[in-house]
This record gives C-alpha cells, structure tokens and sequence, in this order.
C-alpha cells in the first residue's frame, strides 16, 4: 500500500470475518433452538389432542353405556400392566332406535418404538344382542402416540371409571416428549 493511501489490511478484514462469523452463529444458534421449542410444543399439542378426542368420545359413550366389560390385566406391579389380549374396553348401549351398540376399543400393532394407536368398532343389534353387524371395524382414533392405556373400575366408586394414560412421541432431532394423564370418568348407571 502507498503512503497516504487507506484500506484495509488483510488482519483488519480477517478480524471483522472472524467477529461476522461468531456473531452469525450466535443468532443461527438462537433460531435453530427457538425452532425446536416450536417443534416440541407442535408434538405436545398434538398428543394432548389425540388424548383429548379419545378421552371425550370414551366419555360421552360410556355414559350411555348399560353394560361395561372392562379387559383382564394380568398386573405385576401398581405401575404395569399385561395386555395379552388388545381390548382396552368394551361395552353396551342403546341408540335412539333401540339398536343395541357394541362399542369396542382396542390397541392397533405397535411401530418399532412401541407407540400404538386406539382402534375403534362399533357393531350394531336389531335383535336385542344375539347376532351384531359390523359398521364401523378398527378405525383408527388417535395417531400411534399411546404406550399404554389402562382403563379399570376403582374399588372407591362403583360410578367411576379410571383411565390412565401412558403417550410418547419421538421429536425430528432425536428428543422423546413423554406425557401420562389420569382422568376420571362419571358414569350414569
């Protein structure tokens, strides 16, 4: 560079490279983290829905239901329970033709991480419950977010029904989001 010339020397724009750079990645950082907040929140609102629709729809039917077969858990401890067979409930009620409905829940296969969707089966009776026709037969309600439902009767209220359950979702970057909920659900009977 000639005297009484100004620029900028080669360390001076290596410097303002470097402080671009760290700066750059400071706000990359920033924003790929508040992008993963979103992500998760996504996922968590998205399991809460998915219980919540199957909680609301167990509930308005099991409150018309008459009769309640509630599955047998083979228990090992207070926290597990055996599925050997994949009904969660099943149970009766009248529509208002005087059909009877038999309404079935049940676990559909699980994927490789374990989660499993609920299944839904209605069938319905014209002829007070010896011969039902199949109208609706394992249609998914949920998406595969459930590890594990356990729908019983306490021993405290005969008119309550306890479902207790167990959601996981596995996040794009690798993270799991798990959640367990306890509802209890009033009957009529």
């Amino acid at each position: 560079m000639r005297k009484g010339e100004k620029g900028f020397t080669l360390i001076e724009t290596l410097i303002v490279i470097i402080i671009f750079m760290i700066i750059f990645s400071l706000i990359f950082g920033a924003l790929l983290y508040s992008f993963q907040i979103s992500r998760s929140q996504q996922v968590y609102d998205e399991i809460l829905d998915d219980i919540n629709i199957f909680i609301q729809q167990l509930s308005n039917e099991l409150r018309q239901a008459y009769t309640i077969t509630f599955p047998a858990y083979s228990t090992y401890s207070d926290n597990f329970a055996d599925f050997s067979q994949n009904k969660l409930i099943e149970f009766n009620s009248r529509d208002d033709k005087n059909q009877i409905r038999k309404i079935i829940y049940s676990f559909g296969a699980p994927n490789s991480k374990g989660m499993r969707e609920v299944l839904y089966s209605l069938n319905l009776s014209t002829d007070g419950g010896f011969t039902y026709q199949s109208v609706i037969s394992s249609q998914p309600l949920t998406n595969k977010v459930f590890k594990n439902i356990i729908i019983r009767r306490p021993y405290w209220d005969p008119k309550v029904v306890e479902v207790e359950i167990f959601a996981e979702s596995l996040l794009p970057y690798g993270n799991t989001i798990n959640m367990y909920r306890i509802f209890l659900i009033s009957l009529r009977q």
